[in-house]
């Protein structure tokens, strides 16, 4: 038996706020910053500051894979290009009355 058509996945784009087309990394010490891109900082969220879009940014990695890139880099001469960006949400907020409440009458 074959399976019933799928449905059409629908993909919702958004709209570009991160541009990293002509950007590069850049060792110092023991970091990575990011030079050259541009990020669109969110309305609601910077009404009264005006950010700076171009301005460098610090790449957050472990240990042992700044290790590896800077002892490539340094041997091979090899420039660092970003190929795609991973966004996270952060930690996630909540109430935490009714934990306490749950807890109380156990």
């Amino acid at each position: 038996m074959q399976r019933a058509s799928r449905r059409a996945k629908t993909v919702v784009r958004k709209s570009p706020r991160a541009q990293i087309a002509e950007s590069y990394v850049v060792p110092t010490r023991s970091e990575f910053f990011l030079l050259n891109s541009n990020f669109v900082p969110l309305i609601s969220m910077s009404t009264h500051v005006e950010a700076n879009l171009s301005r460098s940014r610090k790449l957050l990695l472990t240990a042992r894979k700044i290790c590896r890139l800077l002892s490539k880099v340094r041997e091979t001469g090899l420039t660092l290009a970003p190929l795609n960006m991973h966004f996270s949400r952060g930690r996630r907020q909540r109430d935490k009355r009714q934990d306490k409440q749950k807890r109380n009458w156990q």
